[in-house]
């Protein structure tokens, strides 16, 4: 299952007010990198920092299976 091998690495974070930064991370694939230095937005969200639907949206379009529900 690729989903379970995969995993996010930030590779720097910029904040950007109390609750929101910007960030670039990578993509890793069975510990190999899928998607270099990928430029987004999290927020925190109750106390938890997540990317934001556009930036989870712009790496989802990128995946050989499309686009992830929420996207459409």
């Amino acid at each position: 299952d690729v989903a379970a091998d995969a995993r996010a690495e930030i590779d720097s974070i910029v904040l950007v007010g109390n609750d929101a930064a910007d960030v670039v991370y990578t993509i890793l694939v069975a510990e190999q990198v899928v998607f270099d230095r990928i430029a987004g937005l999290a927020v925190r969200v109750e106390g938890r920092w997540l990317v934001t639907r556009a930036t989870f949206c712009e790496v989802s379009l990128l995946l050989p299976s499309g686009t992830d529900t929420i996207c459409r």
